[in-house]
């Protein structure tokens, strides 16, 4: 296992809880989300994309809602009702 699914098994961890029902399934199957072979870790702040790998990080700034409704999609999964608009700063 390499040391960012490590850190990203930690983090599920602290996120889920111990306690929650059977939690080595459900951390097994959150880490296999989290540590899919690609090493990277995703975040979304307002407009800002940031893609975090062991050796690199990279940072888009998303033009708009449209723009910011396709990645929740494409790369988080999340699907909202076309038309959707975020309060961001």
């Amino acid at each position: 296992m390499s040391r960012w699914c490590e850190v990203a098994m930690v983090e599920a961890l602290l996120a889920l809880g111990g306690n929650v029902g059977n939690s080595r399934a459900i951390l097994d199957r959150a880490i296999a989300l989290l540590c899919d072979g690609k090493d990277v870790r995703l975040t979304l702040v307002n407009r800002q994309l940031t893609e975090q790998r062991p050796d690199e990080v990279s940072e888009a700034t998303l033009a708009d809602d449209d723009a910011i409704l396709e990645t929740l999609a494409e790369r988080f999964g999340l699907q909202f009702p076309a038309g959707t608009r975020f309060a961001y700063k």
